[in-house]
């Protein structure tokens, strides 16, 4: 019976290793690979600044294109070497979603 295998991916170095290492380790199983978002603070600007919800909106939609980007890039190699892979883009703070 085939398992699932979660593998948090960025752009890290660390994050590439791991990926490398599910594909081998894990060949006859499905990678579901997640790619957590972090929300932008709205919090993180002075009192004197006001908060632009589009330019937040914008940033948001940014960051999401780039996640999908990047699981793109992921997908694509394991799929070159016949793995089974599902993609997920998730927001929030990393270490509770994944």
């Amino acid at each position: 019976m085939s398992r699932r295998i979660l593998i948090p991916v960025d752009e890290s170095k660390e994050s590439e290793a791991a990926f490398e290492h599910a594909l081998e380790e894990y060949a006859g199983d499905t990678l579901v690979l997640a790619h957590v978002i972090n929300p932008v603070s709205a919090f993180g600007h002075a009192e004197e600044e006001a908060f632009e919800l589009e330019e937040y909106k914008g940033e948001e939609e940014h960051r999401h294109e780039e996640a999908e980007g990047l699981l793109s890039v992921y997908r694509e190699r394991a799929e070159s070497d016949d793995v089974a892979v599902e993609t997920t883009v998730e927001v929030g703070e990393p270490a509770r979603r994944i």
